[in-house]
């Protein structure tokens, strides 16, 4: 999973959060390559490190341990890939997360290191497991609504509920027409702010325009992302509320914009199922693609489709239609 940052922008950056006895545990995935390469990983990692330990200090929890979890890290005994630091760690609001989060990175240097590396270096971001407690009658659910949304305390409701069905609150905003810039090329989306870029290409732009045009043929309103909630594309209220992502697509990028826009529509998804709201999750880009990404998509119940006939997509317009 990912996480955003207060401004809604996802973090690019992979953790794991697993429940366990009375707290969880939190894995971060390691950070490799470098930022513009095109081949980086979890290239946000200290930033998100630190939103994670800020968004723990006001749930009030309880570090009882960090490790180093490294695939060479987990042939050390305990106490050799335990981080040399304090436990507990009792964190709280208002504490100076920023020097903890140097702590924590700066720790990692010197456990499970290279022996050609240099006295002051080794990696900062390794994969590392944090263990967990919260205080008594914390919820596991507001655990993760707190690590998983833009704000410390979880998404703000962008739905409401009457009758039953669920409703668009003015947490939405109307529809805003993508406009593309010409001056931004496909091979510079994966250079420095990936998601500003890519919706800045004239791919995106005509993909998401063509969807709204789509939604507005069958009777329904398209809208786009309010303050506090994901930061998704743009989405539309029939029979459940359905939320898109749009990827552009060139040859030698396809395979990873769809690993990411279905993460990312899979993501938005959970963020809004927080709200006890029924979401359906639609990938939209921009011209077919291999029937296994088809299935893929379906599999976890994701509506991959396409301009201009937008397979797939018929059913959930219908259902809206009906309803």
């Amino acid at each position: 999973m990912r996480t955003l940052d207060d401004n809604g922008r996802t973090l690019d950056a992979e953790f794991d959060l697993e429940p366990h006895d009375d707290g969880a545990f939190i894995v971060f995935h390691a950070r490799y390559g470098t930022r513009g390469s095109g081949r980086e990983v979890n290239i946000d990692y200290l930033r998100a490190l630190e939103v994670v330990l800020a968004r723990l200090s006001e749930l009030s929890a309880t570090i009882t341990a960090i490790e180093v979890d490294s695939r060479v890290a987990r042939g050390l005994p305990l106490e050799q890939r335990l981080l040399p630091l304090s436990y507990p760690v009792q964190l709280t609001g208002g504490m100076d997360v920023g020097r903890l989060r140097r702590d924590v990175t700066e720790a990692q240097r010197r456990i499970a290191r290279k022996s050609t590396a240099k006295p002051t270096g080794g990696n900062n971001h390794k994969r590392i497991r944090i263990s967990l407690t919260f205080p008594q009658g914390t919820d596991f659910s507001a655990v993760r609504r707190a690590l998983f949304s833009s704000i410390a305390h979880g998404a703000q409701a962008v739905v409401g509920q009457r009758a039953g069905q669920p409703v668009l609150t003015a947490t939405f905003g109307p529809y805003r027409e993508a406009i593309p810039n010409l001056s931004v090329s496909p091979t510079t989306v994966f250079s420095v702010d990936r998601e500003s870029l890519e919706r800045a290409l004239a791919g995106h732009a005509r993909v998401q325009n063509a969807l709204a045009d789509c939604i507005r043929r069958h009777g329904l309103t398209p809208v786009s992302p309010g303050r506090g909630g994901p930061d998704f594309d743009l989405g539309w209220k029939g029979a459940c509320f359905a939320v898109a992502e749009i990827k552009s697509l060139n040859g030698a990028n396809i395979e990873r914009q769809l690993r990411i826009g279905l993460g990312q529509v899979i993501q938005y998804r959970t963020l809004l199922s927080f709200s006890n709201v029924t979401t359906q999750a639609v990938l939209a880009v921009e011209h077919q693609v291999d029937a296994l990404w088809v299935e893929i998509c379906s599999s976890v119940g994701v509506v991959l489709t396409w301009p201009p006939d937008w397979p797939r997509l018929d059913r959930v317009l219908s259902e809206a239609s009906d309803n």
